[in-house]
């Protein structure tokens, strides 16, 4: 009865020395995805993000030609430069699209604002609708270029 004894206890302690072995292995596996998670999101605050809520619209049809004025302020809420930077603009009106149009601000620096100012010329009926997405890249690029012989 001693040797089934001693061997159920050999069995328990290489279970519990196995499951432990496991535990550690898992706990070490997760802890590693948990700071590459971290690490992402660190990355990612401290990427570039233009935000455009602090700025105006209005459709000034006081005078022909018609604009959309656009003013206030866009942010750059990440700590890196937002380059290349620009607003699209579409606006609709009765006839179909009255505005799709780009207005570049070149860039911002990070957890800055700028000011913008300016009026898109429209023709036609009052603006019904409209939308303002900023685009933009964390790294300054630039086009292609060439020369003819």
């Amino acid at each position: 009865m001693n040797r089934k004894i001693s061997i159920t206890l050999a069995v328990c302690l290489v279970f519990i020395i196995i499951t432990s072995g496991l535990a550690i292995y898992y706990a070490s596996i997760v802890s590693d995805k948990d700071r590459q998670i971290d690490d992402l999101r660190s990355q990612l605050s401290k990427n570039s993000k233009i935000v455009v809520d602090g700025l105006t619209v209005e459709d000034d049809r006081s005078r022909v030609p018609y604009t959309l004025h656009i003013y206030g302020f866009v942010n750059n809420t990440g700590q890196s430069i937002a380059y290349n930077a620009v607003l699209h603009i579409i606006a609709t009106n009765t006839e179909g699209y009255a505005i799709d149009a780009f207005h570049d601000f070149t860039g911002i620096t990070g957890e800055m604002s700028l000011g913008l100012d300016f009026r898109l010329v429209y023709a036609g009926s009052p603006i019904e609708w409209w939308a303002i997405t900023p685009v933009w890249t964390d790294a300054w690029v630039t086009g292609l270029q060439g020369t003819f012989p």
